[in-house]
């Protein structure tokens, strides 16, 4: 599987969602910290320094909603598991006599 910076990614790999989940954390310190700036800024910052930190945030924003719904994927189902459960319990409810 790819995931949205093109690098293919095994889903088995523990390591790599927690990985996924650091990132994560870290931008979502970064968004908080960039909120309190341009917050604090408004009055103090020029205008190019302004637009920087909202350029900064919005794209802090856009990595956040990348690695969110990349861990979404990770996180969901296969089909192939939902198919191996549908014949378990298929099997299981023919195996029951009453």
């Amino acid at each position: 599987m790819k995931n949205k910076m093109g690098e293919y990614v095994f889903t088995d790999d523990v390591s790599y969602k927690e990985k996924l989940i650091k990132r994560l954390e870290r931008s979502a310190d970064r968004i908080c910290e960039l909120q309190d700036k341009l917050r604090d800024g408004v009055k103090n910052l020029t205008a190019i320094e302004f637009e920087r930190l909202a350029d900064e945030y919005h794209n802090e924003n856009c990595r956040y909603d990348c690695i969110d719904s990349e861990l979404k994927l990770l996180e969901k189902p296969s089909p192939e598991k939902k198919q191996k459960q549908r014949l378990r319990t298929r099997s299981r409810r023919q195996n029951i006599n009453y």
